[in-house]
């Protein structure tokens, strides 16, 4: 998608868990309403805020938006983020949202 940027990064780690920011960024001139993103994580979620786990199927996660950040607008971002299980450096990778990859 062109315009449009996810970022993570790691926040915390320690022995048994760490956490993660997840920021997706609208470079477009339109909003965005409503978003989707699917990604493989190696860690399993144990905790997530800022957006709802809509599946969850061996490593790959399917995350929606919350109601109070459905629409990103034009030049802004949301972020969410997640406690994982395991204190290794598991970031989101091969990205899709809204079914189009990143």
């Amino acid at each position: 998608m062109t315009g449009i940027a996810v970022t993570a990064t790691l926040t915390n780690s320690w022995q048994g868990g760490s956490t993660a920011d997840v920021k997706i960024r609208n470079g477009t001139a339109a909003a965005i309403n409503g978003w989707t993103l699917e990604f493989d994580l190696e860690a399993e979620i144990t905790n997530l805020w800022n957006g709802l786990i809509v599946s969850h199927v061996g490593r790959r996660y399917v995350v929606r938006n919350a109601p109070w950040n459905a629409t990103i607008a034009a030049g802004a971002e949301i972020a969410f983020g997640f406690q994982g299980s395991t204190a290794t450096a598991s970031l989101p990778s091969n990205l899709v949202l809204n079914g189009q990859a990143l």
